[in-house]
């Protein structure tokens, strides 16, 4: 699974032409009866990882509305955490690409899932948090934006507190 996000990734328009086997296999893998099990848990992080790196990577063959979905509801990931910066890195350039779609989207829970993404990643202190601190701002104060500020209030309030009060720093 590792391999095709590397390749979607790396080789540009010449994987192209298999975009469209990939995101089969990347899909079947991801909708496997047991594919988050502790047995088959990396491997489908994995698939994650890839989805997310072909929507950005390949996203002029990658039937996004579709695909974005199926990516977010895959989140975070539950094995593979060290990945967890890139996939966070992902769904910013994702937002931040597709902001339309985000925008057009009346399931709050959705928006509130990259919010949870967004607070918890922020509230790990890391130095690749710190370097994803504007994308973060950004996002989040366009999901306010977006949501209302009643809503917005009201997702914080269901988060973890440190990944809440990293929310409120950025947004005033």
């Amino acid at each position: 699974m590792f391999g095709i996000g590397v390749c979607s990734q790396r080789f540009g328009n010449g994987f192209s032409k298999f975009s469209s086997s990939a995101i089969h296999v990347v899909v079947q893998n991801l909708s496997h009866i047991e594919a988050r099990s502790d047995e088959h848990g990396f491997a489908t992080d994995n698939a994650i990882l890839s989805l997310g790196k072909m929507l950005v990577f390949q996203a002029t063959c990658c039937p996004v509305d579709k695909l974005l979905p199926l990516w977010i509801s895959q989140l975070p990931l539950q094995h593979d955490v060290s990945e967890w910066f890139n996939v966070t890195t992902l769904l910013l350039e994702l937002y931040s690409r597709h902001i339309s779609w985000f925008s057009a989207q009346s399931d709050l829970d959705l928006l509130a899932k990259l919010l949870g993404i967004i607070g918890s990643t922020l509230s790990s202190d890391s130095e690749q948090a710190a370097s994803l601190s504007k994308l973060c701002a950004d996002t989040t104060l366009s999901i306010r934006q977006i949501m209302g500020p009643q809503a917005f209030a009201s997702v914080l309030s269901t988060l973890e507190e440190d990944d809440a009060r990293s929310l409120r720093e950025l947004t005033g």
